[in-house]
């Protein structure tokens, strides 16, 4: 099995009532570094559902 991402920083960039969404920057074990986007529930248990078009 290959290694996790390292994370190398993450920032809240926006937050509504319901959630907020997070700037996670990442490096691979090939050296490939991306920054993804993630939502960010409060920590009450839940269910979102979200319509991808």
């Amino acid at each position: 099995m290959e290694n996790k991402p390292e994370i190398l920083s993450t920032r809240l960039v926006a937050r509504s009532k319901l959630f907020g969404i997070e700037e996670v920057q990442l490096r691979f074990s090939n050296g490939q570094e991306r920054t993804f986007e993630r939502l960010r529930t409060p920590p009450i248990a839940g269910v979102m559902c979200v319509p991808l078009l």
